[in-house]
């Protein structure tokens, strides 16, 4: 976000099919000025594989921990129906951006090309200063409200693991980890480890299929509403397919939204894919959604399937 405020307001003329390339960036030099420079550090600096994991990453978080509560509110069917729904706005989202940001030329226009670091710096040169300003508030309320669930969940797992107070372990992994890495200013050195955290995010669906009680039972091929594999757990209500009530639609539609959002997060993580051409990033945008679309409803049918009516907010409390 620290180049919304500096970036002019008019739109860039675009680039001629066939230059979305990164050369012209890689050999940025000082006659530029010193934007270009600090962006040869990162830009195109990344594999196909490192980009998919680090948008795979970027989605998959705390919202995965709701769908089956989500599911368990708008029903088996109509629930997989809006997941797929958002999962294809995501992907028709992250295809639009990609158009602006790989026929993007920067001024002036005899500069080399470059690409747009972050989905405020492309609303402030598409919808000017203001929609800038709007947008910077949303992703602040955001990027707020996505990290204070995630330390809510990491208290209390930090607090099952140690035995010790929640709070106190989260401070000191606060004080030791979370500030001193997110005050960095250049946290290149840390993309190596981005699929480490992809696979820790899927490894939460493996640990709720491998709770599952597999059968030959329709719809699902798993024993439903009958708890975990391995435990003593009667019934727990029976499959709903819809919604129970407006209410309850209303309330569990944005746990999809918020799952999914994925276009805040694509825009700086395109502009580090190496050689953009349009195979790339369309493999980049069907390779990350279709990870995730798999992750969401894995987790999220046979999360509900297991636990149904008794399904809590977080499936890790199911569990």
């Amino acid at each position: 976000l620290g180049y919304s405020a500096q970036m002019p307001v008019d739109s860039a003329p675009l680039l001629p099919a066939g230059e979305e390339g990164c050369h012209a960036v890689d050999v940025a030099d000082e006659h530029h000025g010193g934007r270009a420079a600090d962006q040869a550090k990162h830009v195109c600096s990344v594999g196909l594989g490192g980009c998919v994991a680090n948008l795979v990453l970027a989605v998959l978080g705390a919202g995965q921990l709701v769908l089956p509560y989500a599911l368990s509110q708008l029903g088996l069917g109509f629930g997989l129906v809006a997941l797929l729904a958002f999962g294809v706005l995501s992907i028709h989202s992250c295809y639009t951006l990609s158009v602006y940001e790989l026929h993007f030329r920067p001024d002036p226009p005899g500069g080399p090309p470059a690409c747009i670091e972050s989905y405020a710096e492309l609303v402030t040169r598409v919808l000017g200063r203001l929609g800038s300003t709007v947008c910077a508030a949303l992703l602040a309320m955001y990027a707020w409200g996505g990290a204070l669930s995630f330390l809510v969940i990491l208290k209390g797992e930090l607090g099952s693991l140690t035995g010790l107070d929640g709070g106190l372990c989260l401070t000191a992994v606060a004080t030791l980890f979370i500030f001193p890495l997110s005050s960095c200013k250049d946290l290149s050195a840390l993309k190596p480890t981005a699929p480490l955290g992809c696979a820790a995010a899927i490894f939460i669906t493996v640990v709720v299929l491998l709770s599952t009680r597999w059968s030959w039972e329709a719809p699902l091929g798993a024993a439903v509403c009958r708890g975990p594999a391995g435990s003593d757990a009667g019934g727990t209500g029976s499959l709903r397919w819809l919604p129970s009530s407006m209410t309850s639609l209303a309330a569990s539609l944005p746990l999809l939204s918020f799952a999914l959002n994925s276009s805040w997060a694509y825009i700086p993580i395109l502009c580090t894919l190496k050689d953009r051409r349009p195979v790339r990033y369309a493999s980049l945008i069907a390779g990350s959604n279709a990870v995730i679309l798999a992750n969401y409803v894995l987790i999220a049918a046979y999360g509900y399937g297991m636990f149904c009516e008794e399904t809590e907010p977080n499936i890790l409390d199911s569990l």
